[in-house]
């Protein structure tokens, strides 16, 4: 068996003898979220709940996370477009949603088009990614996503150029 299976069915291991020796909630989130981070070998992991009204995702446990980070609090599910598809059961590829998350971030009143580029040939498809893009971006940005196989449209660019298609 490869070791990245062992780190795997060892980390499940830990996960439900803590669930079968603990009775708190608590312990066994922590838990949890400390084997994924040990097991995916990053620095820090996050496990939200959702609250009974389904408008908020609350911090259930947390490793490695800075206080900044923690002190922003629950996010708000209608905020969040990403959550909210994540909610409906719909398929997010971890890229897109961290794309989705960069793009909120820089969105401004003057951002007037997103082209998305360099899509995985194998892992990501140019629909999973705009849906995963789509809601967190304003109504007045142009979004297309790049194919790998063919040139895209031509593009204006700079001092408010709306040329191209999308």
């Amino acid at each position: 068996m490869p070791a990245k299976q062992k780190d795997y069915f060892g980390a499940l291991y830990e996960v439900a003898r803590v669930i079968n020796a603990s009775l708190s909630p608590g312990d066994v989130l922590e838990q949890i979220v400390a084997q994924v981070a040990q097991t995916m070998k990053v620095k820090a992991c996050s496990l939200r709940l959702l609250d009974a009204r389904r408008r908020k995702l609350l911090m259930g446990a947390q490793t490695g996370l800075s206080d900044g980070y923690i002190r922003k609090g629950p996010v708000l599910v209608k905020e969040s477009g990403l959550d909210r598809q994540a909610l409906k059961g719909e398929t997010l590829h971890l890229a897109n949603a961290q794309t989705a998350e960069l793009i909120q971030r820089l969105d401004h009143p003057d951002l007037e088009r997103v082209v998305l580029a360099h899509l995985s040939e194998t892992n990501n498809r140019p629909d999973l990614a705009l849906r995963a893009v789509r809601p967190v971006l304003a109504a007045r940005v142009s979004l297309c996503a790049a194919e790998q196989d063919r040139p895209s449209s031509v593009f204006a660019l700079g001092n408010g150029a709306k040329g191209g298609t999308s």
